[in-house]
């Protein structure tokens, strides 16, 4: 939370692994962090209501027959999607950069996949299954 306070922020869409209840936890906690929270302990993103991970589409470069978090870029549990990838810390001082170092430092590693077609702090946070 600290890594977000006063930090750019954008609109946040959670996708989850389908059938995980883990991975529904994390991202139940995390729409609660990055949103209001419970009486506006959240850092005040916008966060839309976590979905699953869409059945068809991701990146096109992997296999539709991989299981839907790695089509979509969380090959190591996590992704975000974004317009574009961010510059490398600490120069980016943008929404995306803010979430990316918080994820970090929270000790949650992740990709960044690019998606060009997305509007300017505007994510998709991808959450997979465990490794």
């Amino acid at each position: 939370m600290a890594e977000l306070r006063g930090k750019p922020k954008g609109t946040v869409q959670i996708w989850f692994a389908p059938n995980d209840e883990e991975a529904f936890e994390l991202a139940l906690q995390i729409n609660r962090w990055l949103g209001p929270g419970d009486k506006g302990d959240g850092v005040g993103w916008t966060v839309r209501e976590p979905k699953p991970i869409p059945t068809s589409g991701g990146i096109p470069e992997i296999s539709a027959d991989a299981p839907p978090g790695i089509r979509y870029g969380a090959m190591n549990g996590m992704a975000i999607i974004a317009n574009r990838l961010p510059s490398p810390p600490p120069a980016d001082k943008t929404a995306l950069g803010a979430l990316t170092d918080a994820l970090l430092n929270c000790g949650l590693p992740h990709a960044v996949e690019q998606m060009s077609s997305l509007p300017d702090g505007f994510f998709i946070l991808v959450i997979g299954q465990k490794r």
